[in-house]
């Protein structure tokens, strides 16, 4: 049986989602500059318990990426965190071989942004959408010429 589902897109002015916008002093990344092949360290503290939470889910999305032109190294990096209760301490490692090679020289600048999501019960038709709840931080690294 073919599964039919509608995703709606919801981005709410930063005024409207104020209740849900997230201190942005708790992210830190280590080292703060690096070479090519540097294991970025990303830790944050997880405003809100993320995961699946009866018919929604919750998670954080890390974004990233270089400006300027570059050839055969990884401009932009988009990755779920992991999940974890309210106030838990969130650890993530930037392996650049395990996304796709080594980083682009300059600096990658991004966020984590909390999305909200339905769960929909398998084989079933249901809506579904994508709501932006909140930015948890903003990060930043440089790389260095190797």
């Amino acid at each position: 049986m073919r599964r039919l589902a509608a995703l709606i897109l919801l981005s709410l002015p930063s005024g409207a989602i104020a209740e849900t916008t997230f201190d942005h002093t708790h992210l830190r990344v280590e080292p703060a500059t690096g070479a090519q092949s540097t294991v970025f360290r990303v830790g944050f503290t997880n405003p809100e318990r993320t995961g699946v939470q009866g018919g929604i889910e919750r998670h954080d999305l890390l974004t990233a990426s270089v400006s300027g032109a570059h050839d055969g190294c990884i401009e932009s990096i988009d990755l779920r965190t992991p999940d974890g209760a309210a106030g838990a301490r969130i650890h993530l490692s930037l392996r650049p071989a395990r996304l796709g090679g080594r980083w682009c020289e300059g600096i990658y600048r991004g966020q984590i942004d909390e999305i909200q999501t339905a769960v929909c019960p398998h084989g079933e038709l249901c809506p579904t959408y994508a709501l932006l709840r909140g930015t948890v931080g903003h990060l930043s690294f440089r790389v260095k010429p190797s």
